[in-house]
């Protein structure tokens, strides 16, 4: 056997992941499902039950409607909140979960005799724990909040009819898109990336968790990231506030923007970037080497 073959083989990987799905089968094929229900669920109590005249929503605590509390309009951006909810609790759920088989000294056994090499072992988790969840997350939550609107509006239009409420009485629900995320800037494709590299660095904290604390990363994983996010906010109350601060050399002269293809981005948004990615990155090589390590 070659050294490329012993690395890494397609037809060995393809038999690696049908075995982790035949012994996961019951997880994968009911995650998703679950995640669309706690998606709608959540949403459904939060959506507004009524829209008065004026505008804004009302809750609908008894009819008559002149009882109701008044709440907030909602607006498409309120999904970001939900949105970034469901990123945390699942990405620890999901990508926290990773390598299940090193919780145990026998499932170690298990996994270090499985006919693949370590490379394979790590890419399989690597690419259905965190790939796989970061891809299809986005998704699943705009079809399951979609599909809670339609629900929703429907049954609202229902009970509605039973009260002898007007229909131009239901609220004004917009569908989500992920491009709502972006607010209104103008730079998409870097507010994108800059939007999605933060989430992107605490699974990524999660997933080289699962090898280095092992059962305790469910625990010590979530810390980790608040531990990471507080010492990068304290960070931010550090830095200089104004460009001059920026550089002590009058010898160097520079805007707090940067031209990037003909983009005008900020300094701080540019090197948030790298810096997550780099992140990143450098917990994906943690996670491999940590892996190899205990394989040896």
């Amino acid at each position: 056997m070659d050294a490329q073959n012993e690395f890494f083989s397609l037809s060995r990987f393809w038999n690696l992941l049908k075995y982790d799905f035949n012994k996961y089968r019951l997880y994968y094929m009911a995650i998703i499902p679950t995640a669309m229900l706690a998606i709608g669920v959540i949403l459904w109590i939060s959506f507004p039950e009524t829209e008065q005249p004026d505008g804004y929503y009302a809750k609908l605590g008894f009819l008559p409607i002149d009882s109701a509390i008044y709440l907030s309009p909602w607006k498409k951006s309120t999904y970001t909140f939900f949105f970034f909810l469901g990123f945390i609790l699942f990405g620890i759920t999901i990508v926290g979960n990773s390598f299940p088989n090193l919780k145990s000294s026998r499932g170690m056994n298990t996994l270090l005799c499985l006919p693949a090499s370590t490379f394979e072992k790590y890419f399989s988790q690597w690419l259905v724990r965190l790939f796989l969840f970061v891809v299809l997350y986005p998704i699943v939550f705009k079809i399951s909040a979609n599909l809670a609107v339609d629900i929703y509006l429907s049954h609202k239009a229902a009970e509605f009819n039973n009260y002898g409420v007007p229909l131009s009485m239901l609220p004004k629900i917009g569908k989500f898109e992920l491009s709502d995320l972006l607010g209104n800037e103008s730079h998409s494709l870097l507010s994108t990336i800059s939007l999605f590299s933060l989430p992107l660095l605490g699974v990524s904290i999660l997933f080289a968790g699962s090898i280095v604390f092992k059962k305790h990363n469910l625990f010590l994983g979530p810390l980790s990231v608040l531990a990471l996010a507080t010492a990068g906010l304290l960070l931010l109350k550090v830095l200089p506030q104004n460009k001059e601060d920026y550089w002590a050399s009058d010898l160097i002269e520079i805007t707090p923007h940067l031209n990037f293809f003909g983009t005008q981005i900020p300094l701080s948004m540019f090197f948030g970037i790298i810096l997550t990615g780099m992140g990143s990155i450098c917990c994906w090589l943690l996670a491999y080497f940590t892996f190899k390590k205990q394989e040896v």
